[in-house]
Formats: structure tokens, C-alpha cells, sequence
């Protein structure tokens, strides 16, 4: 923050100096040209010294996954013998009602949190796809979440997780202006059905 005041009051003698009887008469515009210099200024001292900077992490956002129960018969093995929930060309929520996937004792039904997606041109070969607690389906890819196993088999979430850069008790660096160095999507799904997941699609979470 230091840098940002001391910006504004350097650019804004230099301004006097320029000038001189008319300052007060153009304080708009001293004062336009204070601030972007300040903003430049300040903005580069940041991504110069952000490389020795610590960083810290948080969760900046929670939104619970739902069971809903799959028609059995939709449900394959995948080809490596883990009982993995895979379906083949089949959109479960775009094309049929929510509804068709609530606990229904007279069908055969699997109850999942998450379904894996073996898909052609509509969504790509690798993804994932959850139902949230409204009801609403949201898909993500493989390679953009991370798996990691909740804390029971009736908690399942999706989580954001954020790593920034710590400016700590520095008054030189201003905080609103250091990017976030990372944003990671977190799937927490239940014991059992993490234990179905393929190692291959386990990936350690970065921070």
C-alpha cells in the first residue's frame, strides 16, 4: 500500500511542477494521472516480487452432490474389472426428467453420486457427471477435478479450492492486485464408490 500512496504523492508534485498556477484548475486530471501511474507502479513491483512471496490456500466455495439412482441396465463394467459406474452415449438428465432418476422401488436402480461418462462428440470421452442438491446436473472433465474420498458414505460435495500469494506484513505490496496462482475443482465423493475409482483417475491435489 505504501507503494500506491507514495506513487500518487510523487506523480502529483511532478504535476505542481508541470503546472504550476493552473494545478487546481486541472486537480481532475492530476488526480487521473496520479492513480494510473500508481496502478502501474504497483502492479509491477507485485508480479516482480510475487515469485518469493509464500502462498496460502483456501476454500472459497461448497456445493453438495445428491444421490440419485441410475436404471441398472444403463450401468457397465469398465475394461479394467473395477465396478466403475460408466455409461455409453447416454445424457442422464438432458435428455429425460429429473424426476426419472428419484428412488423408485418398482425399477431396478443403482443409487450414485457421480457417473463417468464414456461419450462420443457431445461431451468429449473423459468426463463426469453429478447431480446437485436442486436437482440440476453439472459435468465436469477428468482432467480439470480431483477425486479425494469424503468423510462418509452419505457426504458427498464439490469443492473450489484456491491458492494465493501472501503479501504477509509487507506495506510495500498491495494485496488487491496479486493474481490467484491457482483455482482447483475438488470432488469429495463417498468411500464406497471412491474405492471404485480406477488409480489412473486419482491424482494427488496439488496444494
Amino acid at each position: 500500500m505504501l507503494t500506491f500512496i507514495l506513487s500518487v504523492i510523487l506523480t502529483s508534485f511532478i504535476c505542481l511542477c508541470f503546472f504550476k498556477k493552473n494545478f487546481w484548475e486541472n486537480r481532475y486530471l492530476v488526480l487521473l494521472i496520479s492513480s494510473g501511474v500508481a496502478l502501474v507502479v504497483t502492479t509491477t513491483i507485485n508480479f516482480s516480487v510475487r515469485g518469493h512471496l509464500q502462498t496460502k490456500t483456501e476454500i472459497i466455495y461448497k456445493k453438495s452432490m445428491t444421490i440419485f439412482y441410475m436404471p441398472t441396465d444403463l450401468i457397465e463394467k469398465n475394461s479394467d474389472s473395477v465396478k466403475l459406474h460408466v455409461i455409453n452415449h447416454y445424457d442422464w438428465y438432458a435428455d429425460h426428467k429429473a424426476s426419472e432418476f428419484y428412488k423408485d422401488t418398482t425399477k431396478k436402480q443403482t443409487p450414485v453420486t457421480i457417473v463417468f461418462y464414456a461419450w462420443g462428440k457431445k461431451l468429449g470421452n473423459h468426463m463426469v457427471g453429478m447431480m446437485n442438491a436442486k436437482g440440476n446436473q453439472d459435468i465436469y472433465s477428468f482432467d480439470k477435478v480431483y477425486f479425494v474420498k469424503s468423510s462418509a458414505d452419505s457426504v458427498a460435495y464439490v469443492s473450489k479450492k484456491r491458492q494465493y500469494y501472501d503479501k504477509g506484513t509487507s506495506n510495500w505490496i498491495t494485496g488487491f492486485s496479486l493474481p490467484h496462482k491457482s483455482t482447483i475443482t475438488i470432488l469429495h465423493v463417498p468411500p464406497k464408490e471412491f474405492a471404485m475409482i480406477p488409480d489412473s483417475l486419482i491424482r494427488p491435489i496439488p496444494f
